[in-house]
């Protein structure tokens, strides 16, 4: 072998040998740690070089040369171009595909013409890598992966731009098995990457989810540009590693990398992801000071991370400082005021962008027809304001024209979005018109249509829709399942179907999930749970339960609410310690229902005794509020409105107050909340004052404020004093207003409750006027009339009511029956309680404790205790109102020994006697004149029995005392009463005093009276009758 071709051998082998020890030992290293390629490799040109003899270069003739190089010029397609890919100056520029012979341009027998010819755009890029180009470009990656494998073992390297193809075709089809493949490959041949190649690869492998892969070569290969760190921390936030997203911003930071806008748009998705509002904020400063969060693409990243961070103040702030916006940033925008709830601003942010000239896309659309939807379902349910409905309905119409009018008229998403509107504002003809453009294609209309029915109470529809469903084939999916068996819980309410029906089609439903796969979906489990519950199946809605394979917190949802729908509140406390005891975290819905539970039981337990301060309700309560306010749930409205329903039950009026008034915000269902709270504790006034302040404060009221402020207007009524009568029907003349302004002229149970109002007032021509104006008249409003005239002791006038009722074939209920009663007991008609009783029992009321137990106080109010016992008897558990009704059926009689006698019976049955069978017992005494035996019946109630006598049997006992003129104890007992006395009590006591003659106490008495009532004449005339008798006794004597 010549001299030449061994020095030159052995120094380009030396060079290539150290240069790579110097340059690439990291790298090695790194590689060879990673088993990325094997720790043994061979010097690129000794692999392939041409078979020559020992002349080597020297041994082809000049005519074998030239012939050669005419071959590479005449058949191009037979020789592959090397020179791109040399590493040593023996690796010859060209090689014959077949042949393998080689070529070199330094060759001593290139002929001339040559280098004129190579002037000229020679061969170009190899066939290969332009075969591996064609399959990059379709996509098909393995053909590509297996060509390259073939250039391989033909000794061809591929150049930097074939791997950058390869890479951009990994991370476009998220081949990560493929990047890795790459990048091992270029580090078996490349020692050194150029940044092209560099950036490609770690974008590649980050884009793939090989990001830890990418970070370590971050910090292994030198000037790794800022898109290579972009895309790590990018794909970081795509795989849900926000952390460490930041992690690497902060190492980006120290090595004085200056961040892109496509970093901060990654960073900011990190922040929002994370819920980091200060250090999303502390981006914002940064960027903003290099001017990139003014661009589009970065001002939409950071609407949205403001926006998830609940900061839309600030996300609209951004919007506004942008300096150029595209329809992504209005797009971000709307999505902002529509995840906030704030859909009005949405609909005006459109308005703005339609008059800037903005043309709108189909998400755009879609965004702006839900805050329509949610609009018109708001208005319908909560403010039941017509005008306003129809006014968002008629938005949510243009939207349609334009929707047609740009093209999108056969979008399915827009179609199903169509749909969900025309539903949510109450126009189902106009969501089925859409709905049969889009039938036959997708699942999603149906979904959308079922939904409309449900949500606008035609549950009978949607379960039509669901059959015809499979008629075009198409295969329901889990919601389809949920909203069908929502449809059967609806009509579970509706009082035509009978539960049993409904519970029938829920199991068809049921058992159709099990048959389409989703027999462990705990979606629909949690609503067969609900499907249950209000079927008041109890053991059944158990036993889905139970047979949950995983239970969710919605899961424990509907178990608590089928309890506490059905008063079983001490399974569902049980319930709610199982719920903490398994781990399970309760959320605002599940505090809501125990709230609920504390409620319901201090409802029963005042049924029981007086409100006590310690009572188990209460006591629970506190508890649950504590826990609460641990896991920060105390500001969330849902949970305050509960806990001020529940204090107002439990009789803690100064807490339900304290939690009203610390809330952060109030709606009007809290206003509503506290209202019932003032009015079940008979605070009228209170109540009434409050709805003053609530008008003031510009909050609108519902149908709900109404009936609870008239109501208030009733309990004001009641209460003793003629100005509280005056006060209370000028507060209802004014409610009137109110109602008529607001739009409420004929609603049933405002005009009901209105009536009986003026009955209470006093004013029957109001209510007389009300009624007959009326066209449609409900069994409500015939109540409250009918108990107008009850109260105002219009007898002839209430049977005449009665009779019409009959006439004109209106159904009763029981307050119909307990009302006709009142009516017997007033007149003393015994024949019309027998009429009435027969009634009861044909209708089917003999089972329900009011109307009989009515009949029997009825009975005895008649003085017929005969027909009282033997009504008493056909009670299969007589409750201690029953009781009570019968001991006192014998008053009227005077029988105070057989009354006795019923008292003792009532304890041998375990029912402990309240207050109102003492007071039937005292009244009894009083009637026959008893005076020892009622002071050891009033002795007894606070001896045996613990119950603190009220002002009714303070009452009483003065006036058996002043009967019989034993003025030495009215007096004593007057001192000892723990509470003021009432105006009845003190015209009692002047009436014995006008019997005894004692002007004295008279004086006292009457003093009393004009403090609590200074206008009641019965005071004037009872003093005025006693001065006379003292006048006239002192005349004669």
């Amino acid at each position: 072998m010549p001299t030449f071709i061994l020095i030159v051998r052995k120094a380009v082998s030396h060079h290539h040998y150290t240069h790579q020890q110097q340059h690439t030992s990291a790298v090695h290293r790194h590689l060879q740690h990673h088993h990325l390629y094997p720790h043994h490799h061979h010097l690129h040109g000794y692999r392939h070089l041409p078979r020559c003899d020992q002349h080597g270069m020297q041994t082809r003739t000049q005519e074998e040369e030239e012939l050669l190089w005419e071959d590479l010029f005449s058949k191009p397609l037979n020789w592959v171009d090397c020179r791109r890919r040399k590493r040593t100056p023996l690796h010859p520029d060209f090689r014959h595909k077949t042949s393998k012979a080689p070529l070199w341009l330094n060759s001593m027998c290139k002929p001339h013409w040559v280098d004129s010819r190579l002037a000229v755009p020679g061969p170009g890029n190899p066939p290969e890598e332009n075969a591996v180009r064609e399959f990059c470009n379709k996509g098909e990656l393995d053909i590509a992966m297996d060509a390259l494998s073939h250039m391989d073992y033909d000794g061809f390297i591929p150049s930097d731009d074939l791997y950058i193809t390869i890479l951009k075709a990994c991370y476009k089809c998220k081949a990560l098995s493929h990047a890795a493949y790459i990048s091992a490959h270029i580090f078996r041949r490349n020692t050194e990457l150029c940044e092209p190649l560099q950036d490609a690869l770690i974008i590649a492998l980050a884009k793939c989810g090989g990001v830890l892969h990418a970070r370590s070569l971050l910090h292994t290969l030198p000037h790794c540009s800022v898109d290579s760190w972009t895309a790590v921390i990018d794909g970081f936030v795509e795989y849900g590693r926000d952390r460490d997203a930041l992690i690497t911003f902060g190492q980006m930071h120290e090595l004085n990398l200056q961040p892109n806008s496509n970093t901060y748009a990654s960073l900011f998705k990190a922040c929002s992801s994370l819920g980091k509002l200060e250090e999303g904020r502390w981006l914002h400063a940064d960027g903003e000071s290099k001017g990139f969060t003014l661009m589009p693409a970065t001002g939409t990243a950071l609407m949205s991370m403001y926006s998830k961070c609940e900061s839309f103040l600030e996300a609209e702030s951004v919007f506004s400082m942008l300096l150029q916006r595209d329809v992504l940033s209005w797009n971000a925008m709307l999505s902002v005021y529509l995840e906030h709830g704030i859909w009005d601003k949405a609909l005006v942010a459109y308005r703005q962008m339609q008059e800037e000239g903005w043309t709108s896309n189909a998400l755009i659309y879609t965004i702006v027809l839900q805050a329509c939807g949610f609009l018109g379902e708001k208005e319908s349910l909560f403010f039941e304001r017509q005008p306003n409905s129809e006014m968002y309905l008629e938005i949510g119409r243009a939207l349609h024209a334009d929707i047609r009018e740009n093209g999108f008229a056969t979008d399915i998403s827009l179609g199903t979005a169509l749909i969900t509107m025309y539903g949510k504002c109450g126009s189902i003809p106009e969501a089925l018109n859409v709905f049969q453009c889009f039938s036959e294609f997708d699942i999603a209309p149906w979904r959308a249509m079922l939904s409309a029915y449900v949500q606008q109470g035609q549950g009978a529809e949607a379960l039509v829709a669901y059959k015809k469903l499979h008629e075009y084939c198409l295969i329901p999916d889990v919601h389809i399942f949920v909203i069908s068996l929502r449809a059967c819980i609806m009509l579970m309410e509706n009082e035509e179907t009978t539960p049993m029906a409904s519970l029938e089609i829920g199991e068809a439903l049921g058992e159709d999930a099990q048959s389409n796969g989703f027999a462990s979906n705990t979606l629909i489990g949690n609503t067969l749970v609900s499907m249950y519950g209000k079927s008041g199946n109890i053991v059944g809605t158990e036993n889905v339960f139970v047979g949950l394979l995983q239970r969710d917190v919605v899961s424990w949802n509907a178990m608590l609410s089928a309890y506490i729908q059905h008063g079983q509140v001490a399974k569902a406390f049980l319930l709610y310690r199982q719920m903490v005891v398994e781990g399970v975290t309760g959320d605002v819905l599940s505090y809501v229902l125990c709230f609920q539970a504390c409620g319901i039981l201090a409802e029963q337990e005042n049924l029981v005794c007086k409100p006590q301060p310690n009572s188990v309700s209460i006591q629970v309560g506190h508890a649950l509020h504590a826990v609460a306010r641990i896991e920060t749930h105390c500001s969330n409205l849902f949970i305050c409105n509960a806990l001020i329903s529940m204090y107002g039950k439990c009789g803690r009026l100064v807490e339900a107050e304290s939690v009203f008034c610390s809330s952060v915000a109030v709606d009007v269902v809290s206003w509503n909340a506290m209202l019932t709270a003032y009015v079940e504790n008979c605070e009228g006034h209170k109540a009434l004052q409050l709805y003053t302040q609530m008008r003031r404060g510009h909050e609108y009221p519902n149908k709900l404020t109404y009936v609870i402020a008239l109501q208030a207007c009733i309990d004001l009524a009641e209460q003793e004093g003629e100005s509280n009568e005056v006060v209370a029907l000028e507060m209802g003349h004014a409610l009137h207003t109110d109602r008529l302004l607001e739009g409420y002229l004929s609603d049933d149970v405002i005009c009901s409750t209105l009536v009986s109002l003026y009955g209470k007032c006093g004013a029957l021509a109001d209510a007389e006027t009300m009624f007959s104006r009326l066209i449609h008249r409900d069994l409500n409003l015939w109540n409250g009339m009918l108990s107008s005239y009850v109260e105002q002791g219009h007898d002839e006038k209430a049977l005449h009511m009665i009779n019409q009722m009959e006439c004109d074939g209106m159904p009763i209920d029981e307050i119909t029956v307990v009302l006709a009663l009142q009516v017997c007991s007033t007149l003393g008609s015994v024949e019309m309680c027998r009429q009435i009783y027969f009634k009861v029992i044909s209708i089917g009321f003999d089972s329900s404790p009011n109307p009989i137990n009515t009949l029997i106080h009825s009975f005895g109010h008649c003085a017929s205790s005969v027909e009282a016992k033997d009504v008493f008897f056909q009670l299969s558990q007589p409750d201690k109102v029953a009781w009570n009704a019968w001991i006192g059926s014998y008053l009227q009689e005077g029988d105070f020994e057989r009354s006795l006698f019923v008292f003792r019976m009532m304890q041998l049955a375990g029912i402990t006697p309240d207050a109102f069978a003492y007071l039937s017992l005292l009244c009894t005494c009083s009637h026959v004149g008893l005076v020892e035996s009622s002071f050891e019946i009033f002795e007894s109630m606070s001896r045996d029995f613990h119950l603190s006598p009220e002002v009714k049997h303070y009452s009483v006992m003065i006036d058996i005392l002043g009967r019989t003129g034993n003025f030495k104890k009215v007096k004593r007992l007057l001192s000892a009463m723990p509470m003021q006395a009432n105006l009845p009590l003190w015209l009692s006591l002047l009436g014995a005093c006008r019997t005894h003659g004692n002007l004295e106490l008279a004086k006292e008495a009457f003093k009393q009276a004009m403090d609590l009532q200074p206008s009641d004449p019965a005071a004037y005339v009872l003093i005025s009758n006693i001065h006379a008798i003292d006048y006239c006794s002192r005349e004669t004597g």
